[in-house]
């Protein structure tokens, strides 16, 4: 851990000097300004428990970026990830359905939207 105050202060003034190019890297990267304040706050934690391994101060942009490209390139892999299950999930549904004849509810997001679709091509949206 970090109980040293002076390794605090030297992480936190380097930080801050350079937190506004590194959001701005991230947010070019990410399709939303939440999707970068969620990167940037696994960034801040990996710089932070990192810091020790910073041999020079004069580096720490340099590093810095890289620990943002790795966090982003890990949370858009996630991402991806996520979304595949969803769409492989809701297209088995579907078939599944459609070979019963029934009637399919596919709730995306209950506070937001429901679709509701049935097997002759009607979509509606509640």
């Amino acid at each position: 851990e970090h109980d040293n105050s002076a390794t605090h202060e030297r992480f936190l003034t380097l930080f801050t000097a350079n937190e506004p190019a590194i959001r701005a890297f991230v947010r070019r990267l990410v399709p939303t300004r939440h999707d970068a304040a969620d990167v940037m706050q696994g960034v801040a934690l990996v710089l932070w428990r990192k810091f020790p391994a910073l041999e020079e101060s004069d580096q720490f942009r340099k590093w810095a970026f890289g620990v943002a490209r790795y966090e982003t390139l890990a949370w858009l892999r996630d991402k991806a990830r996520d979304r595949l299950v969803l769409a492989t999930s809701g297209i088995f549904l579907l078939r599944i359905d459609a070979i019963d004849g029934g009637t399919l509810f596919l709730d995306l997001d209950p506070m937001v939207n429901v679709l509701y679709m049935d097997v002759h091509g009607v979509l509606e949206i509640l």
